[in-house]
């Protein structure tokens, strides 16, 4: 563990000065909302348990408070920073720390796929041959789609360690019949154990956003279906018919008629009556591997 003295701004006024000095403002295309309690940090870096020989990616280091901590309780720390003005302030701050990676770009290279770079910075880094995680205050826009790539990737970290928009988190514990189980509920019961750590009220950010936010822990479940990719895409087509029968979506989803539908579901223990949003992800994933020879048609 590398010990340096704290010198990335954390408060409100030590981030503001920085700006100033740099003569940039926070941007609302990019979703700037910067933490500004160094004991939060402290609990969100905690939370990680991180591993002496652990690669992180950190997806919007802002200023570096996060980094910093990061470098502190790890390997090496990947950054990836889509501000330019910001990245320039990262790379003079951590100049002489060469465990400290920048990628100056979106993380997300499309609406579900991560950028390459990105990847394979990670990769080189270790993550192909060893743990890696995700610890970050991640910008609202990006958070689900990233957290879906994320989950449904070949490679994927062992934990999460996530600021997000208390929604998102409300969603991400989200269960078969609840209000707000969606797509990304799904897969979480699939690959993620989902604890929440902590709630942010919006005066713990500068600036301060409208809603309140959540700090989550997803860690990776050693077991996933063998199937995941093909219930994933599965699963995506039958939320499209969330209000519909089995019987019809999962025909319609696959290509295959009414009867055999009702087949599988029924070799998978559901009723083809049941419907997308008051069934367990399991069962779907049953379902799938039934089904795969006629993935390539979703």
């Amino acid at each position: 563990m590398c010990e340096r003295a704290v010198i990335a701004p954390v408060t409100k006024e030590a981030i503001q000065a920085a700006f100033e000095a740099r003569g940039l403002s926070p941007l609302h295309r990019f979703g700037q909302n910067f933490l500004i309690r160094p004991d939060v940090l402290d609990r969100i870096v905690a939370a990680a348990e991180l591993r002496p020989d652990e690669v992180v990616l950190e997806v919007g280091p802002g200023t570096g408070g996060l980094t910093e901590r990061l470098l502190a309780a790890c390997r090496r720390v990947v950054a990836a920073e889509i501000d330019r003005g910001l990245a320039d302030h990262l790379r003079d701050l951590f100049a002489d720390d060469s465990r400290f990676e920048l990628i100056v770009g979106d993380v997300m290279m499309k609406k579900s796929a991560l950028e390459p770079d990105v990847v394979q910075a990670v990769m080189n880094a270790g993550g192909a041959d060893g743990p890696w995680c995700v610890v970050a205050n991640l910008p609202y826009q990006i958070s689900s789609p990233f957290l879906s790539a994320l989950g449904s990737g070949p490679a994927p970290p062992r934990r999460i360690v996530a600021t997000l928009q208390k929604e998102v988190g409300i969603v991400l514990n989200a269960g078969p019949g609840d209000e707000d189980y969606t797509p990304l509920s799904f897969l979480a019961r699939l690959v993620w154990d989902v604890e929440r750590l902590m709630v942010l009220s919006p005066s713990s950010f500068w600036p301060a956003p409208k809603v309140d936010s959540v700090v989550m822990r997803l860690d990776t479940r050693p077991e996933r279906p063998t199937s995941l990719a093909a219930t994933i895409a599965l699963g995506r087509r039958l939320f499209q018919g969330r209000r519909k029968a089995l019987r019809s979506t999962v025909a319609r989803a696959t290509g295959v008629s009414a009867e055999q539908a009702t087949a599988w579901l029924e070799a998978a223990g559901l009723s083809p009556t049941d419907r997308i949003d008051g069934v367990d992800p399991e069962a779907i994933a049953r379902v799938a591997a039934l089904a795969h020879p006629v993935e390539d048609r979703w």
